[in-house]
């Protein structure tokens, strides 16, 4: 599966960060019957912003155009997560790519 082999390539921390955020979107959709929040629900609100790219950034009707597709892919993260995540750690090596902190984690590191 092309997912697997994109996670496969992701730095470790990255990896460890998705996996746990995707395992736990599974969690809040498998009590879908109580809060509302099917995997679909989840993706709607989860994909633009786990997926967007420099393009919708700078332009908001590319933004529009691809909440479907990035929606869709969370979808199947979440639905599949398990089978996804365990082909993906057969693709790891040690650490395929360089470690990257996110901006959002530099900065609070930084500001200490």
């Amino acid at each position: 599966m092309a997912f697997a082999g994109v996670l496969g390539d992701f730095p470790s921390f990255n990896f460890e960060v998705i996996k746990s955020l995707i395992e736990h979107l599974k969690r809040v959709a498998g009590h879908s019957d109580t809060n509302m929040m099917k995997a679909s629900n989840l993706s709607i609100i989860f994909g633009p912003n786990l997926l967007r790219s420099k393009e919708s950034e700078a332009n908001p009707l590319v933004a529009l155009a691809d909440n479907s597709q990035q929606s869709k892919v969370v979808e199947i993260l979440i639905d599949q997560v398990d089978e996804i995540f365990t082909q993906a750690m057969s693709f790891r090596g040690t650490d395929p790519l360089p470690f990257v902190i996110p901006s959002c984690l530099e900065f609070f590191l930084t500001s200490l």
